[in-house]
């Protein structure tokens, strides 16, 4: 099976040759925001072929976590993680994580560590599970530096 090609959540990739009305192309520019307090969201944004101006950016609403990749059909697509059910996580957020994990930055990967922690800290209190606690630890400032190995014990913890 061929991979796809993922992004870092800071690059913005461009194409060319998108279509624009009926009969032209143009440029296009698709990226992902961050911010700490809300999340990430995708961004796209086309370059008016008669003006020569960017147009104004289309921002989705924000989610808990977006990758993008460009798919086997070479176009620019992104995935949603969601946490919704805990197989989801189990299965798909920690995977995909692990699978990316260069591909975010040190505040993204914090942002992300916490919420995978509140949540299962959540799931966990919720149904009662003593035996199974997430490996994290808060200090009275912030979390502590999560890594690739502590994202990796989580999803042992959870197996």
């Amino acid at each position: 099976m061929n991979k796809v090609e993922v992004y870092k959540s800071t690059e913005c990739v461009e194409v060319n040759n998108y279509p624009y009305g009926f009969n032209q192309k143009t440029i296009c520019k698709f990226s992902v925001e961050f911010n700490k307090n809300k999340g990430f969201r995708s961004v796209m944004q086309t370059l008016n072929p008669k003006t020569k101006e960017w147009n104004k950016p289309k921002k989705s609403t924000y989610d808990s976590i977006i990758l993008m990749h460009k798919n086997l059909e070479n176009k620019i697509k992104f995935v949603h993680l969601k946490f919704y059910e805990l197989e989801d996580v189990k299965n798909r957020v920690l995977k995909h994580i692990s699978d990316n994990f260069k591909c975010f930055t040190e505040e993204q990967i914090k942002y992300i560590y916490k919420l995978v922690c509140v949540y299962l800290n959540f799931k966990y209190h919720d149904c009662g599970s003593d035996s199974i606690k997430p490996p994290y630890i808060l200090s009275k400032n912030s979390i502590t530096t999560p890594s690739i190995n502590n994202f990796l014990k989580i999803a042992e913890l959870i197996n």
